[in-house]
């Protein structure tokens, strides 16, 4: 892993709640459009900032969680949460 941690993650959230927020508060509440290049733009330059420097590709397994237990947790969470 890296230093940063999960600022990938963080990054892309941030990303997301921003878009958000200016779609229900600014776009469709107060009706000003004008601010959307802004937001996109954050957007942008914050998606870039996390895949170019935040991004861990995915590694091996650990050892302790590589058995079958696996297999049935992830088809019973698929199930279940399909329902």
């Amino acid at each position: 892993r890296t230093p940063w941690g999960n600022m990938y993650e963080y990054s892309s959230l941030l990303a997301a709640l921003a878009v958000a927020a200016y779609l229900i508060a600014v776009e469709w509440r107060l009706k000003i459009r004008t601010l959307g290049g802004f937001v996109y733009a954050f957007v942008v330059l914050t998606m870039a900032m996390a895949v170019s420097f935040f991004y861990v590709g995915p590694q091996a397994l650990l050892p302790a969680l590589n058995s079958y237990w696996r297999q049935i947790h992830v088809t019973s969470m698929i199930v279940a949460s399909s329902g």
